[in-house]
């Protein structure tokens, strides 16, 4: 049996975003995540994000929203001298059918509620980059995340 697909969706899920927009099989994420909660360490450079991962100093994920967890990528970046850590923040989408309006993005992308996209829903978590906030530059790493990482 091969695996479900979904391309309309995913093209129209870039379009409502207005970005990429990632997908990442969920048994990959659950397996990182497993129970924990509560932010922990994270290597991600065999996943989706492992091209921005490759100058990163720390990575975190944990819990965001209902249906949404969060990844805080840490990376150096020698061009902002007197900021050199660069905070790249990624919104995981857990819940699809919570997050987004399913039958709006269904007819959109000419496509049907059916099996296949319910089957392809539960495979796949969606990964959206999130703008830079103020606090994208930085002059070291926070202390939270410090912490987190020596909890590792």
């Amino acid at each position: 049996m091969s695996l479900p697909e979904a391309p309309n969706f995913e093209a129209i899920l870039n379009r409502v975003e207005g970005r990429s927009v990632l997908r990442w099989a969920r048994r990959d994420w659950q397996a990182i995540m497993g129970e924990a909660g509560r932010p922990i360490a994270i290597d991600v450079k065999h996943t989706p994000l492992g091209r921005v991962a490759a100058q990163a100093v720390a990575t975190i994920a944990g819990p965001h929203a209902p249906g949404a967890s969060r990844i805080e990528i840490y990376r150096y970046d020698p061009k902002d001298a007197a900021t050199p850590i660069n905070k790249d923040t990624y919104l995981v989408i857990e819940d699809t059918i919570g997050w987004w309006d399913l039958a709006t993005i269904v007819i959109s992308a000419s496509t049907e509620d059916n099996a296949n996209l319910r089957d392809y829903l539960k495979l796949y978590v969606f990964l959206v980059k999130e703008d830079p906030g103020p606090d994208h530059w930085l002059s070291e790493l926070p202390a939270t995340v410090v912490s987190i990482i020596r909890r590792a």
